[in-house]
């Protein structure tokens, strides 16, 4: 019992450190509800561990962009923001683990994949030249006005939201926050596997 408890507790106290720093993100631009934050991130959560890939992250788009001042493309453009920290750090976390020994190639060579390909468009958006405008409009040109206008907009958003971010947000207290949470949430995942073999099931096998 004592282990699901502290597994409780590490998952709760790793989805504040989450809100605290998608607050961080959102604060830049206006003030944000943090009951509004941590209710939305509940109940995405509770949606993905019902349903695959990230069903419950439109919840939480729609339900924190509906009461931002900034709107939903605004809460999109955040939430790609933790995403991408989210995933280089998951990148990391698979090379320390081949590192030491466990079998994590194929992941790794994944995620490293991505994030390289993520980092080479972040280069990209912060040059955000004549050239990449270009390229972005004649993509964007492929479809429709309705959704090419959806595209620029979400694009140039995100743009702002990111370069500003990137310019003047606490790296230390996102660096410190995201270390945090990663930190429980593995403690949690521990100690639950901790409860059930306690229980009698072995689940190292």
């Amino acid at each position: 019992m004592v282990w699901l408890v502290i597994a409780i507790v590490s998952l709760l106290a790793g989805h504040l450190m989450k809100v605290y720093r998608w607050w961080l993100c959102i604060e830049l631009y206006e003030k944000p509800s943090v009951s509004v934050l941590l209710k939305s991130l509940s109940i995405a959560h509770a949606i993905n561990f019902i349903l695959p890939f990230h069903v419950g992250d439109i919840y939480r788009i729609w339900y924190s962009g509906k009461r931002m001042v900034n709107g939903i493309k605004f809460s999109l453009a955040t939430i790609i923001v933790e995403h991408y920290i989210d995933l280089i750090v998951l990148a990391l976390r698979c090379v320390i683990l081949y590192a030491i020994g466990h079998n994590t190639m194929g992941m790794m060579v994944l995620l490293m994949t991505i994030a390289a390909t993520v980092v080479l468009l972040t280069v990209v958006t912060m040059r955000w030249d004549n050239k990449t405008k270009r390229a972005i409009v004649s993509f964007a040109e492929i479809f429709n006005s309705h959704i090419e206008l959806r595209i620029l907009g979400l694009t140039w958003t995100f743009v702002a939201i990111f370069k500003k971010l990137i310019s003047s947000i606490s790296k230390a207290r996102v660096v410190a926050s995201t270390g945090l949470m990663w930190v429980l949430y593995m403690m949690s995942y521990w100690c639950f596997a901790e409860s059930l073999q306690s229980r009698g099931l072995n689940i190292r096998r």
